[in-house]
Formats: C-alpha cells, sequence, structure tokens
C-alpha cells in the first residue's frame, strides 16, 4: 500500500474499513475468476461512509 493511501485507510472507521477490506478481497477473487464486479460492494461501502444511510 502506498503511504498515502495507507494514511487514508488508517482514518477510516472499523465499518468502513471492513466494507472496504471486504469489496477489495471480493473484486480481488473476482477479477482472477474472471466475474464482473456487482454493484452491490460499493453500495455498502458508500453506506459505511456515509454512516449506514440511503
Amino acid at each position: 500500500m502506498h503511504t498515502q493511501h495507507a494514511a487514508y485507510a488508517a482514518t477510516m472507521g472499523p465499518a468502513l474499513g471492513c466494507a472496504l477490506a471486504d469489496w477489495l478481497d471480493w473484486q480481488a477473487r473476482a477479477l482472477t475468476e474472471g466475474q464482473i464486479a456487482v454493484p452491490e460492494a460499493a453500495v455498502a461501502v458508500a453506506r459505511a461512509i456515509n454512516g449506514g444511510q440511503r
């Protein structure tokens, strides 16, 4: 992880960090298996960023 990305990640709360990590893990698996990303992962991260609000 680049220094500036690590600094940003360090400011995240646990819910956002977990949602983002789950999304990135899923995306990495999907890319290696030739799958297309689904938007639900992005929605989960967005909801974590704004405190769960829609």
